[in-house]
């Protein structure tokens, strides 16, 4: 009898574990099939995202496309578009100013339901066109130091038949051209690297340039000099004067074009977000913190040129860099026996580390600052010497005389995680 109830006893045991395995199986189940809707949903929301993404970068790609075809912004469209992988529009922020913000939406849709979406920030420069030829950076001897700027959106844009960079130095010329190709950077500047003689052709005879012309530099530093002073007896003289550059305003507000020219020979620091227009001419070294704005010319006379850091600024109009002695008075100015001039970038060091390296700073050569610049030399020298001096910076004709479309350059192309105020 006893056997019997043991018996039953183990019987309802096995019973009891089984169920419990079952349960177990059960959940065990469960949980590896919501999982697996989780890595379904993870993976589709991947998916569509990706969807969405392309989807914007096909509708930047348009955009771009039609201010090429066009040649405006008001000329493009911005209602939903159906594209390969979605739907894309853009918003701008104002088409007015250069350059201009826009704002590209990309969609993955299924049956018009919005499944996700992403967002590209753009800002777009437009490159006014001039008949110029000349170089947007200009190294006026041989060359010391030349730092490629390791940013892959900085741009040097030379002239519609000049170079970026030109090099008054055949072996600086060499190296420079294959230091950017070495850091596979020669893309960023349009009309490559030239080495400048120097020399021009006059009734049959070669004679110097103005720029390697003792008595021309001295006859236009003179000029600007004089004019300046015309203006406001500080605007030639041992320091920088107020007013010069401004933080005020946004990048593109107007600037008023003036003459500076600053006799000692000391370092001119600029910060980054400041701007200004006009000639200026530095007896000594130049260096920006970031990279301020500049419409017009810039003649640096110290030998370097040192920018730390990136930013998002540059000079359009055109830079040279020269190394004279700029001992005493003007007239006493010449070039340095053992001349070398240096283009210096470096990144600036902050509490994370380093940063800049060019930025997306962009330098163009561009003939409409460049005139309107010289033309304030006119009421010294009159017309027949500005117009020499025009040539000479590689425009020539009047200032304002640019016609043709418009060319666009693409300074800022990021993914954004959230939308700016003014494109929600």
């Amino acid at each position: 009898m006893n056997s019997v109830d043991k018996n039953r006893r183990q019987h309802g045991a096995a019973l009891v574990v089984g169920l419990i395995l079952l349960l177990v199986s059960t959940l065990v189940a469960v949980a590896a099939f919501q999982g697996s809707q989780m890595q379904e949903r993870m993976s589709s929301n991947q998916y569509n995202k990706t969807l969405s993404f392309m989807a914007a970068e096909q509708g930047a790609a348009v955009f771009l496309n039609g201010l090429t075809s066009n040649g405006g912004l008001e000329n493009s469209g911005w209602q939903n578009t159906h594209g390969d992988f979605g739907q894309y529009r853009w918003v701008i922020e104002d088409p007015e100013v250069n350059p201009v913000n826009v704002i590209v939406f990309g969609q993955s849709i299924q049956s018009e339901t919005v499944l996700a979406e992403s967002w590209l920030n753009l800002e777009v420069r437009a490159l006014e066109p001039g008949p110029g030829r000349g170089a947007a950076i200009n190294l006026v001897g041989p060359v010391d130091t030349f730092h490629v700027p390791n940013s892959n959106a900085f741009k040097v844009l030379g002239a519609d038949d000049g170079p970026a960079i030109a090099v008054y130095d055949e072996k600086g010329a060499t190296d420079i051209r294959d230091a950017l190709k070495d850091e596979d950077r020669y893309h960023n500047y349009e009309g490559g690297v030239v080495f400048e003689k120097g020399t021009e052709q006059a009734d049959g005879v070669e004679v110097d340039t103005m720029f390697r012309s003792q008595q021309e530099m001295q006859t236009f530093i003179n000029a600007a000099c004089d004019a300046a002073r015309d203006d406001s007896p500080e605007r030639c003289g041992p320091e920088l004067p107020a007013g010069t550059v401004t933080s005020q305003g946004g990048p593109n507000s107007p600037r008023e074009f003036q003459l500076t020219v600053v006799t000692e020979s000391t370092s001119i620091d600029f910060q980054g977000g400041e701007k200004g227009a006009g000639i200026l001419v530095v007896a000594g070294d130049l260096a920006t913190t970031g990279t301020p704005n500049w419409d017009g010319i810039i003649l640096v006379l110290g030998g370097e040129l040192r920018i730390t850091g990136g930013g998002t600024g540059g000079v359009t109009g055109t830079i040279y860099v020269f190394d004279m002695d700029t001992d005493g008075a003007i007239e006493g100015w010449d070039f340095n026996d053992n001349e070398s001039v240096s283009f210096i970038n470096e990144p600036r060091q902050s509490q994370g580390g380093q940063s800049g390296g060019g930025g997306t700073a962009v330098y163009e050569h561009q003939c409409k600052y460049i005139d309107q610049s010289l033309d304030l030399l006119i009421a010294t020298v009159g017309d027949e010497k500005v117009a020499y001096w025009k040539e000479q910076f590689g425009c020539g004709g009047q200032a304002g005389a640019n016609t043709g479309p418009l060319s666009f350059v693409v300074q800022r192309y990021i993914e954004v995680l959230g939308l700016p105020n003014w494109a929600q």
